[in-house]
Order: structure tokens, then sequence, then C-alpha cells
């Protein structure tokens, strides 16, 4: 885990809403730093320590991958919380037209759950020229869905099947952690 992600980790309250504060300070401070989007996972283990990754592209270019990901994140490590950011499109209220955002997703067996879209503007070279919190009425990924992957009773077979597709989705068991 990065330092300046440690770092605000600790100057928030230490619950699912800190969490969530302290990856979205970190994700604006890579925008402004970086002018891109680095797409973050972050999970707290039942009785273990953060796991901490960037998602490779294989990952974020679905949904369905990305959530799939997240699943076998939460199966594979016994998570009791996740956060992640990743890009999405999302459509212009006004124009009605597609466009490139983030949004980060927080949630927990607690069934607490935070989203948090961004509007970006690009600059000639395609990189963020600046980037402003927004909200979107509906929720990106249904709260019900999170509450059924924490709830799911896991199998050592299912267990071992979500930890082969992270290995397969991340290149090799060096990139990922060791259950």
């Amino acid at each position: 885990m990065s330092a300046s992600l440690q770092k605000l980790l600790t100057e928030q309250a230490p619950n699912t809403a800190g969490l969530h504060e302290a990856m979205a300070l970190h994700t604006e401070a890579i925008f402004k730093e970086f002018k891109g989007i680095l797409p973050l996972f972050l999970g707290k283990r039942d009785g273990g320590p953060f796991v901490n990754l960037t998602l490779p592209n294989a990952v974020t270019e679905s949904s369905e991958a990305l959530l799939q990901t997240i699943c076998d994140f939460i199966w594979v490590y016994n998570l009791r919380v996740i956060s992640f950011v990743s890009a999405i499109r999302i459509q212009n209220e006004t124009t009605g037209a597609n466009e490139l955002s983030a949004v980060l997703i927080t949630a927990d067996k607690a069934h607490n759950y935070f989203q948090l879209p961004w509007k970006l503007k690009f600059d000639d070279n395609d990189d963020i020229s600046s980037s402003s919190r927004s909200s979107n009425a509906s929720d990106l990924i249904p709260r019900e869905i999170w509450s059924q992957l924490f709830a799911a009773k896991v199998t050592p077979d299912s267990r071992t099947i979500s930890y082969d597709r992270l290995i397969e989705r991340f290149g090799t068991a060096d990139e990922i952690p060791q259950p």
C-alpha cells in the first residue's frame, strides 16, 4: 500500500465511511499528479491485513470482468470491506453522449455502500485537466449484489476456482497476495 494512502487511512475515521473518504482523497491526488485514472482495489480481510492492488486492463475493460474479479477477491481473501476505483462511461445529462468518468465504490459485510462518481475534463493530450465530485441518483452496481457477494457461502472448491481466475486475470500468482 502506498505511503500516501496509508497516511490518509490513519487520518480518517476507522470505519467504512472513513476508508471510502481516504480512497477518494487518494484518487483525487492521483488525478492531479498523474493526470489519469489509476484503477485501484483495496480490501480489508476479516482477520488479516489489507489487500491493495492496481487492477489490470483485463479487469477494467468490462463491467462483468470487474464485478467477477471483485467477487473473486471477496471470496479468496475473506474480505469484510472493499473499495475500488475504475474508469466508467456515464451518459451526459444534457447531451446524452457517453463520457469517460471515474467512480469509487466502497461496500462492506454490514451492508454499508458508498458510491462516488467524478466528472472529468480532459485537455488536448487526453490528460485529466480537472475533476469534480458528482452524484448519481442510481447505484451503478446495485446494493443487493454486494449483500449477496459478502453473504455467499464459499466452498474450498469455489475459492480455488476464484483464485485461479484471479491468477489468469493478473497474469501470474506473483501479482496477487497469497490467500
